[in-house]
């Protein structure tokens, strides 16, 4: 049967500005959830101007959208796109990644191959990507890239992507709650993604302030290899036994750590600083994992049509080259979204559009379904939600709760909230 989780669909403030946890350097989906209307952009000049492709192609009016998968979050951006795109007369084929890097490969080449009008990809690999989406800039066919980006800038039309490092501060909090403000946990990260190790460097920055839980160690894994960060994570464990958290770079580690735990059926915490593995939503509902930070699919997934839309209308995006998206803290009680308000006068960094938040608190709320892949073979229809069944609090089972955290500029402050 499929859960539901509720999360608000309110669209955090974009930033121009590149950030050091921003995902700027890339290191790697159930029912849609209803659509909130997104205001006219607002168009400001973006230091680097939106390339244009190579050579002329002879599209074909479709739209090849790349994703991790069809399930969790991914499933969000598909709703968004397939319905966008209709609107305006395009059709959209789909491919999926599974966070393979030759997968991803293949489906550009796929695109390529059809003369696709545009290229949307939530990408894997930074070094990957780049080299595809060359090739099909050579083929006369643009790409926007959504959640990761990647360093050149020069490459894809738009970036629209996911910046972690305001939740570090809130996320840190729920961790040390969690645990009871006591114990021993350990980083578990890859250091040569400076993306990452950006966040966790903000993380032991913020969990310093917590003084009687202590980092006992910090390991540097395989980024994306889950049997070699497992046998790590065991190596870790065998030699330090009293960690009782692991806090984890990407959702490939997280699942490992998780992995190891039920395997020494060792009670252990499992945290994610990168939660956008379509699988660790699903492990935070079943308490696998007990927190994360995952990208807001539905804001970046709007943001991308709506870019790609306006260049094949148009020759170009009307918007800065990269913007950044605040992420969202998943809990398996909650949803906590960190909103970033738009840059005073004299600040840094360059705001673009903020969404319309002035919806009721009812109509605000919206569900995103995540597909447990029921085969008992009962009957799904929509008709058996018509009257969920609610817990001792008036809860529908499996829904969360909304916080707003907004995390506010200082007056005379520069750049971004820390």
């Amino acid at each position: 049967m499929r859960k539901k989780l509720a999360g608000l669909i309110i669209a955090m403030t974009a930033m121009a500005a590149m950030a050091a946890c921003g995902n700027s350097g890339a290191s790697q989906t159930g029912a849609p959830a209803a659509a909130t209307a997104t205001p006219e952009p607002v168009v400001q000049e973006s230091a680097v101007e939106t390339p244009a492709p190579e050579t002329p192609a002879a599209v074909s009016g479709e739209i090849y959208l790349i994703l991790p998968t069809e399930t969790g979050l991914s499933a969000q951006e598909e709703a968004v796109i397939m319905g966008d795109a209709k609107k305006e007369g395009y059709q959209v084929t789909v491919k999926t990644s599974e966070g393979d890097t030759a997968k991803q490969t293949e489906a550009f080449d796929a695109a390529i191959a059809a003369k696709a009008a545009m290229i949307i990809c939530d990408n894997v690999d930074n070094d990957a990507t780049t080299a595809s989406i060359q090739k099909a800039r050579e083929a006369g066919i643009p790409t926007i890239l959504m959640n990761r980006g990647i360093e050149s800038q020069e490459s894809a039309v738009s970036q629209i992507l996911t910046d972690r490092k305001p939740c570090i501060v809130r996320f840190a909090e729920i961790f040390a709650d969690h645990m009871g403000k006591t114990g021993n946990y350990a980083i578990v990260h890859t250091s040569s993604n400076a993306d990452t190790a950006a966040c966790v460097a903000a993380f032991a920055e913020a969990m310093k302030g917590v003084e009687s839980m202590t980092a006992a160690d910090q390991i540097d894994v395989d980024e994306y290899n889950i049997e070699a960060v497992k046998e790590s994570i065991r190596q870790l464990l065998a030699n330090k036994p009293e960690i009782s958290a692991l806090v984890c770079g990407n959702g490939v580690q997280a699942r490992a750590a998780s992995e190891v735990a039920e395997e020494l059926e060792k009670e252990m915490a499992v945290f994610c600083l990168d939660g956008n593995d379509d699988a660790i939503s699903t492990m935070i509902l079943s308490g696998k994992i007990a927190a994360a930070i995952v990208k807001p699919s539905e804001d970046i997934a709007r943001s991308a049509i709506r870019d790609a839309i306006a260049y094949l209308k148009n020759g170009a995006t009307g918007t800065n080259a990269t913007m950044y998206y605040v992420g969202a803290i998943l809990t398996q009680k909650e949803t906590i979204l960190v909103v970033s308000p738009t840059p005073a006068e004299g600040q840094t960094g360059t705001p673009t559009p903020i969404p319309s938040a002035t919806a009721a608190p009812d109509d605000s709320l919206t569900e995103i379904e995540l597909d447990d892949s029921d085969t008992s073979g009962a009957d799904t229809s929509e008709e058996d939600y018509s009257e969920p069944e609610v817990d001792e609090n008036g809860r529908e089972p499996g829904s969360f709760e909304v916080e707003i955290i907004d995390e506010s500029f200082d007056e005379g402050g520069e750049g971004r909230p820390q």
